[in-house]
């Protein structure tokens, strides 16, 4: 990032960002409510506009196309809707890549496997959020921008989240 500023419904969320990440490292982003943290990573993203240069392996974000992007860079942000029905099962199907593991194995890490055939509305968040971290495994792309990943986790949960985290950036 060099001299990144995100504006969002006229208000100035932050200017001047000027920073750098690298392989194998997990960054963590701390400040308020409404401090601009989601818009950095919506920008960081491609997803939302942003003045500045973003680059990626050298190249601005610009330079790629959404496809492209969406085979280097996964977003999660709030829980997706549920009205489309979908199992478990099918939406991680939906997000598997023909380089992913299996959805057994990121299930099971995840600690979904017996959740698979349920709807997703029928879900409470964390089983959601689990669901949605597995997914995100699934898209095997190299760098992951993750809003919140541990919110409506229960402490255990929280726990397997982040030393999953810890496996993927290894």
């Amino acid at each position: 990032l060099s001299n990144v500023a995100v504006e969002r419904a006229g208000r100035n969320l932050f200017s001047s960002l000027s920073c750098a990440f690298y392989a194998g490292e997990v960054v963590v982003v701390l400040g308020p409510n409404g401090a601009g943290k989601s818009s950095l990573l919506l920008a960081l993203a491609g997803l939302i506009p942003s003045s500045g240069q973003i680059t990626l392996l050298g190249n601005g974000l610009s330079d790629y196309s959404r496809h492209e992007l969406s085979k280097q860079i996964a977003w999660q942000g709030e829980l997706p809707p549920t009205e489309f029905g979908l199992t478990v099962m099918q939406r991680l199907h939906l997000a598997m890549t023909e380089d992913s593991g299996s959805v057994k194995s990121v299930a099971q890490a995840m600690d979904i496997q017996a959740l698979l055939q349920r709807p997703l509305g029928e879900l409470s968040s964390g089983e959601r959020q689990r669901t949605e971290l597995a997914a995100l495994m699934l898209r095997d792309t190299p760098i992951w921008l993750l809003d919140e990943p541990t919110a409506h986790l229960d402490l255990k949960h929280q726990i397997q989240c982040i030393q999953m985290m810890k496996r993927q950036c290894r």
